[in-house]
């Protein structure tokens, strides 16, 4: 005997549109596979990496797909289609990163040619020390973007040059060369100019920030 989802499957189902009856709408779930609520759906289509799965927008997703009756496999498809292009984008952005970041070497490369190697450790030592005097962190990425860039590279050399020469005063804390050891002891006893008074009587924000250099402080003795 035939039961009543033999016969739906067999002579088709309606599609609940707007204003649709219970039952319509019970049986074309029932048929498809519509789950009974948007959670079950359990979206979670694989994601490249780099990606984090945004639990709002599946819970969005989810309860959009259930008010319309979609059945699974479609909003699988969806979901499954949805992550390849944010995989070939991601993918692309990394290409053209590392292409700018590449043809800024190059440009570099060409400029300073033997100088080189000398040059760009002169930039990063030149940048790091100005990001500690303005009180930045050095794992900030935007250190990393501005170090790269051949202009603000070619800025550096110049200070470089420049703080070298007699006539010209070496601002204070550009020329500083202590130790990690000896800036972690200063910042403890309050007297870094930049991270000694955070440290002993800052808000709650600029001790955090404080014990934090001091930790990058500390992975660089370490090395």
């Amino acid at each position: 005997m035939l039961t009543e989802l033999d016969y739906f499957r067999k002579n088709g189902v309606e599609y609940p549109v707007m204003g649709a009856s219970p039952a319509v709408i019970d049986r074309f779930r029932a048929i498809t596979g519509v789950p009974e609520t948007p959670e079950g759906y359990a979206l979670g289509a694989e994601l490249p990496e780099g990606m984090t799965f945004d639990t709002e927008m599946a819970d969005v997703i989810q309860k959009a797909a259930h008010a319309a009756h979609t059945p699974p496999a479609a909003l699988t498809a969806i979901a499954g289609e949805f992550s390849k292009l944010m995989a070939k984008r991601l993918a692309d952005n990394a290409a053209a990163e590392a292409a700018t970041k590449k043809a800024a070497q190059d440009e570099l490369v060409t400029s300073w040619r033997g100088d080189y190697e000398r040059n760009a450790s002169t930039v990063r030592h030149l940048t790091g020390k100005l990001a500690e005097a303005a009180g930045l962190m050095l794992d900030d990425p935007n250190i990393a973007i501005m170090a790269n860039n051949p202009s603000f590279a070619r800025m550096m050399i110049q200070v470089a040059r420049l703080t070298s020469e007699d006539r010209i005063q070496t601002p204070a804390g550009l020329g500083d060369l202590r130790s990690p050891a000896d800036r972690i002891k200063m910042i403890q006893n309050g007297t870094d100019p930049v991270w000694g008074e955070k440290y002993k009587t800052g808000n709650t924000q600029d001790k955090q920030a404080a014990y934090e250099f001091i930790g990058q402080l500390r992975a660089r003795a370490a090395q």
